[in-house]
């Protein structure tokens, strides 16, 4: 089942956003760029109220593909004359310094695990291959762990809205993902295709590829 019961919102980070944002989650203001647009006026009328850098990125893809910082007007510009050449879709949002990613994994309306992935210094990608750091929580230790490391009031506000997201999108499995920086938190992206199980700790490992095999075989039955 895809998330809202809607195939398209898996790969339609726009239509994730609206959906998300009516339910009163934290959002960051975004734009679209596609092919044909007035990029000058549009990007002038964003910069207005949104300062420099600026993050672009695809409106369809995952695992960091084709993000682009832009850290200037013209270089915004400039790019986005490039993506009007092509077929491609890309969503304008603020750039915050030193965010950090954090991912909730729910299984079944059940919080399994929360994983967090932090560029490194001077980058602004926190994928583990173009070198990011990388953290998991399992649930037993959320309130030693996670709780201590984001701050208790903004961790229990992130699971809140998570589980506002989860309970609202029609998905049993589900990764909600959340830019985080202090006391501040916005929504990311969401994704039923949850990547890196094969690479959990074994322990959480076990538990997820078991709730997995048991929610397919209770749809098969």
């Amino acid at each position: 089942m895809g998330i809202a019961d809607i195939d398209d919102m898996e790969w339609d980070k726009s239509a994730q956003h609206l959906f998300v944002h009516q339910l009163g989650v934290p959002t960051l203001p975004l734009s679209l760029l596609g092919y044909g647009c007035k990029f000058s006026h549009m990007m002038g009328d964003f910069s207005k109220n949104n300062n420099h850098p600026l993050m672009l990125k695809p409106n369809g893809s995952g695992m960091g593909f084709g993000i682009i910082k832009s850290d200037t007007f013209q270089q915004s510009i400039s790019t986005a004359e490039l993506i009007s050449t092509s077929n491609l879709i890309y969503n304008i949002t603020p750039y915050i310094e030193g965010v950090i990613d954090v991912r909730l994994f729910f299984l079944k309306k059940e919080l399994i695990f929360i994983k967090t992935r932090s560029p490194v210094e001077n980058g602004y990608l926190g994928n583990t291959a173009f070198g990011g750091k990388q953290v998991i929580y399992e649930k037993r230790t959320f309130n030693k762990t996670f709780f201590k490391d984001f701050r208790e009031s903004i961790s229990k506000e992130i699971i809140r809205n998570s589980e506002i997201i989860m309970n609202n999108s029609g998905a049993d499995i589900i990764s909600i993902d959340w830019l985080v920086k202090e006391n501040q938190f916005y929504f990311n992206e969401m994704c039923t295709a949850e990547t890196g199980l094969t690479k959990l700790p074994e322990n959480i490992a076990l538990k997820v590829f078991g709730n997995i095999s048991s929610y397919i075989k209770d749809k098969l039955c």
